[in-house]
This record gives structure tokens, sequence and C-alpha cells, in this order.
């Protein structure tokens, strides 16, 4: 992505690049499975039941979306990962939202103050800043 050069922080750039190249394994991944094998889990039996690929797209959407709101708001909160909506995109809803997402976080990291910005998170009670 273009925008990443955007990013005047260098740590921040290279989180961001590593993040979206593990990523678009994924990306490459669901672009191969077929429309009407998305809904597939691996494992579905009364004991246990794994996401299906459609759902696992879904969550990775929502947690992307959590982290962009806590760059926003400054408080990290796990809301997004379950939401049933992102859980029945079709493919190319998905895909879009992930693209939209991606150029909303690179903005977000833009920001030539981000190394300091400190972010309440879910395991502790004060502001933490890992970059």
């Amino acid at each position: 992505m273009d925008e990443i050069k955007k990013i005047t922080n260098s740590k921040v750039k290279s989180f961001l690049t590593q993040f979206l190249t593990n990523r678009n394994i994924n990306i490459e991944f669901y672009k191969r499975v077929p429309e009407d094998k998305l809904d597939f889990r691996m494992v579905d039996n009364p004991d246990r039941k794994a996401d299906s690929i459609r759902e696992s797209l879904g969550h990775q959407i929502g947690a992307e979306r959590d982290y962009v709101i806590a760059l926003e708001t400054g408080k990290l909160e796990f809301v997004s990962g379950d939401d049933k909506n992102l859980k029945s995109l079709s493919r190319e809803e998905a895909l879009q939202r992930l693209q939209e997402l991606d150029k909303k976080l690179i903005e977000e990291l833009s920001n030539d103050d981000i190394a300091n910005k400190l972010i309440i998170v879910p395991w502790s009670q004060e502001r933490t800043r890992k970059l």
C-alpha cells in the first residue's frame, strides 16, 4: 500500500508493514475460497464448533475495527469480533471492509504524534503505549 509512506514513525511503519504482509496471506486465502464454501467448519460436532471461514473473516474485520476505534478514542474495547453482521457478509463485502479499515488504520498511524498516544487496554487500568 502506497499510503504507508505517509507514516513518519519508523517503528510504526515497520509494525504495520509486517502486519499487512502477514494478514495478506489470509486475504489471499479468502479470495480463493468459493463463496459457497465460506460457511464450511473444519470442526462441527456436539462438543466443539469452529468458526466458519466467513465468521473468521468477520472476526478479523471486527478486531481491526476495535483497534482503529481505540486509536481514535484512547480506549481499547473488544466489542466488534462477535458482531453477527460482520460474520454474515459476502466475501466481496468483507474484503472491501478490510480494505477500508486498512486505510483508516494507516490514517490514524500517520499522525506524527502516534508514538505518544496512550491507550487504556482491558488488561490494565493504566494507559499503555507499546510502540
